[in-house]
């Protein structure tokens, strides 16, 4: 499986849509402050994969 493009919107720390693409096929890298939402971020694409949202 291949991360192609990221589309969030109101999802938890992420009130506004945030658009992420491309992805490298190779190598990505999610980096930030604390509390900047790099949790979120995993737990968002968790969700898409599973089909279950999360709160």
């Amino acid at each position: 499986m291949r991360l192609l493009r990221l589309v969030m919107e109101g999802f938890k720390c992420y009130k506004d849509r945030i658009e992420l693409d491309p992805f490298s096929p190779k190598h990505n890298i999610v980096v930030g402050a604390n509390g900047s939402g790099k949790s979120n971020f995993f737990a968002g694409v968790g969700s898409g994969r599973s089909g279950h949202p999360s709160s």
